[in-house]
């Protein structure tokens, strides 16, 4: 069974804002998934898993609870189709991750030649084309 909480990353931050994650856990292995927010651990309640002071609190603890929501759904939809069985916790963080925040694919380069010929083609005369082509 696969588990989440809200976890407050303090192991890189020296005296400023640390990031909140989502602490996705997979027989006693964790993974974690950025939200994107980062607090002073000063406006972190660990225990409730809230934001408690600071300049749009509220806000950041509704976007906190529909992202987690969004990832407990995920892990729902997939443990009863059975997606992620056999994947340990860092492998179903990166599933989750590419559901969430889809990485687009980098569109094919096209080659000069490719795009030359293109070109030549679209030539409304005939003998433009076959100069074109010749070249």
């Amino acid at each position: 069974m696969t588990t989440t909480s809200l976890y407050l990353d303090t192991r890189a931050v020296k005296d400023c804002c640390a990031p909140i994650k989502v602490d996705i856990t997979k027989k006693a292995r964790t993974a974690l998934l950025s939200t994107g927010i980062k607090v002073l651990e000063s406006q972190w309640d660990k225990h409730r898993q809230i934001i408690t002071s600071g300049d749009n609190a509220k806000k950041m603890n509704l976007f906190l609870t529909k992202f987690k929501l969004r990832v407990d759904d995920i892990l729902l939809n997939a443990q009863e189709n059975g997606t992620f069985a056999g994947l340990n916790a860092t492998q179903i963080k990166d599933k989750v991750q590419s559901i969430i925040a889809p990485q687009e694919t980098p569109a094919k380069p096209v080659l000069f030649h490719e795009r030359y010929k293109s070109f030549a083609e679209s030539r409304t005369k005939a003998r433009t084309r076959e100069i074109y082509a010749i070249t």
